[in-house]
């Protein structure tokens, strides 16, 4: 199957994260808590089963993998915060920015040039953002919403650079994850600890089956195929793919929620311009 129909279909089965969000009735610590709390498990015994040296990692790519699975704790707790104060579609509209965030941090981190056609079409992409930030609905506290959003792309830009970094280490997959993910789901805990707004909620009956496809599908199923995709992909073309995701979960919530009778043409016409801007890209040599 070509990569970059596997990175949609990936983008697809992360789409689904915000919709399961809508089901649970779990605040986002706890929400990615739990999440983050089976998902280790699954990696731990995954690699423990397979073959147990995929649990031995250096000092130094131990630090990246740990500091990458912070940043992906905090983008989590973002998007699904970001979801709960205002909806699904904006809160999947700011992640869209991720590309933008991954062409301006990725030449920084590694050290080169910037790629000018990166720029351009990161810079479609805001253009995109701009069209449904500016987007008058009737969804409250869309703006705020869509701020948390923002912060959380940034963050998931970071995050995918630095997976980037330990893949070209030659770390492999489910050993990055074995300990991104237990580093994730310490940050939410911190989390929960610390920020007054967040309390440790036991999921309800009713949150075990969307809780498990979020975490074994969603988490543990679609980060083994992220790692395996990032030995061939940048984290731009990546993350740019991931621009899809908001026009996947937008269908979704409008068939589910009917989210699509609080937003406006400005709003869809944001969406198109995304998917302009990763149909552009698919097109460029890889």
């Amino acid at each position: 199957m070509p990569r970059f129909l596997q990175l949609n279909l990936l983008v697809l089965l992360w789409s689904l994260t915000g919709i399961l969000g809508e089901y649970l009735s779990l605040e986002p610590a706890a929400l990615v808590f739990w999440r983050t709390a089976i998902a280790s498990g699954m990696f731990y015994f995954f690699c423990r089963l397979k073959e147990p040296h995929l649990l031995r990692i250096s000092r130094k790519n131990l630090f990246t993998a740990l500091i990458a699975g912070f940043l992906l704790g905090v983008h989590w707790l973002c998007f699904f915060g970001a979801i709960a104060v205002s909806n699904v579609s904006i809160g999947l509209a700011g992640f869209a920015s991720t590309a933008l965030f991954t062409a301006l941090l990725e030449p920084l981190i590694e050290k080169r040039r910037p790629n000018p056609s990166h720029l351009t079409l990161a810079a479609v992409v805001v253009l995109g953002i701009a069209l449904i930030g500016g987007a008058k609905t009737s969804v409250p506290n869309s703006m705020l919403g869509l701020s948390i959003a923002l912060v959380g792309a940034a963050l998931a830009a970071a995050y995918s650079i630095l997976s980037k970094n330990l893949v070209v280490a030659a770390v492999p997959g489910p050993t990055m994850m074995a300990y991104q993910i237990p580093a994730a789901c310490l940050t939410s805990l911190l989390a929960i600890l610390v920020v007054p707004a967040f309390d440790f909620q036991l999921p309800q009956s009713t949150d075990w089956i969307p809780l498990l496809i979020l975490a074994l599908a969603c988490t543990f199923g679609a980060y083994l195929w992220f790692a395996r995709l990032l030995k061939h992909l940048s984290a731009y073309t990546i993350n740019l793919a991931i621009n899809f995701e908001p026009v996947y979960g937008f269908l979704m919530a409008a068939a589910l929620f009917h989210e699509h009778q609080a937003l406006t043409p400005t709003f869809y016409l944001g969406a198109v311009v995304i998917v302009i801007a990763n149909v552009l890209h698919s097109r460029q040599p890889q």
